[in-house]
């Protein structure tokens, strides 16, 4: 029985939603209901804007871009620049150790990283040494590990309290936390 006076409320529910749905699209129709919807109607409401993006907006410096966030878009490749920021210079084999990877696994990651120009080598016998050669990136990519520290110890001080978690992640700073 109760289950019968439930499946009897969820399809009277669901009859009220339809009806209402064919009640607003016969009494305003298709054009009403295109308003509605999350995209837009027109090919293009902001030429000066468009032309103006186009003109600014390079294909080979984009290129560029996307082929150095290629490079450390991979957690072995982010590991092996936060390694070359304790320390100098590695040598191969120390890299490998520190990553708990094979020399091979490594000297494929060293290599992309060499080709986006972001580390550079030294050969000292049969040695490699590799070192950073892109202090911006590596800047940029150092803020970025930050950023996320300080992003999991406001979730952890403020784990039950999601409108201060919220505030402070907004904030930036967790000064206001203390």
């Amino acid at each position: 029985m109760l289950f019968h006076t439930i499946f009897k409320y969820k399809l009277e529910q669901k009859n009220r939603i339809l009806y209402t749905l064919f009640k607003y699209y016969f009494e305003y129709g298709d054009d009403e209901m295109a308003k509605e919807t999350a995209f837009c109607n027109v090919t293009c409401l902001h030429e000066d804007k468009v032309n103006r993006v186009k003109e600014n907006l390079s294909d080979e410096h984009l290129h560029d871009v996307t082929k150095l966030l290629k490079a450390v878009a991979d957690q072995t490749r982010i590991k092996i620049i936060s390694a070359l920021t304790i320390e100098e210079e590695l040598c191969v084999c120390d890299v490998a150790n520190i990553l708990d990877c094979s020399i091979a696994t490594t000297s494929h990651h060293l290599r992309t990283l060499k080709k986006a120009g972001l580390t550079s080598t030294r050969k000292e016998g049969k040695t490699v040494y590799y070192k950073l050669s892109d202090h911006y990136m590596t800047g940029f990519i150092l803020q970025a590990i930050s950023q996320q520290k300080e992003i999991a110890l406001i979730k952890g001080e403020c784990e039950n309290d999601k409108s201060k978690q919220k505030k402070l992640l907004l904030s930036g700073s967790r000064s206001e936390s203390k």
